[in-house]
């Protein structure tokens, strides 16, 4: 059965960070989330002494059925594209991880857009199908800016 997560970042008085992350039935509404963040946010305040810094959730979705359910012999979750990307209002880019990026769409270690699967996910990226795709700050994506192949832990 699928959940979603509620997770709490909480931060020591050096600065350090750790989650405290809650398993909840996928399913219920963002107000019913909202609500469960308000009261356990009180209760895990009471009894801790780190501060909670931010709180997220992660919905467990349906994915389309045309998605791969095995994986690709071969690829490996250390081996992927890193795709770089220009944010609007900064001086810094964004970068996302794509993990067992096919062979067939690099040229050596570069991951060109001149594929069409791979210049379709660039787009997607920004322009957001439906939603804004933005850095960590909340500063839209604006431009691609290569995809390199590389190997991550």
């Amino acid at each position: 059965m699928p959940v979603d997560l509620v997770t709490f970042k909480m931060v020591d008085d050096r600065g350090k960070s750790k989650s405290a992350v809650f398993p909840i039935a996928a399913g219920h509404t963002l107000v019913d989330i909202g609500t469960f963040v308000v009261v356990m946010a009180a209760n895990v305040d009471a009894i801790s002494g780190l501060a909670i810094a931010d709180a997220s959730i992660q919905l467990s979705l349906t994915l389309p059925g045309t998605v791969k359910t095995t994986p690709t012999p071969k690829y490996r979750t250390d081996e992927g594209g890193l795709f770089a990307f220009s944010v609007t209002g900064s001086e810094y880019r964004t970068s996302v991880y794509i993990p067992g990026v096919l062979d067939t769409m690099r040229n050596g270690d570069d991951i060109p857009t001149s594929f069409t699967e791979i210049d379709d996910f660039v787009t997607a990226m920004e322009t957001g199908p439906g939603v804004a795709v933005t850095d960590k700050h909340a500063n839209p994506i604006d431009s691609f800016l290569g995809g390199r192949y590389t190997q991550r832990k």
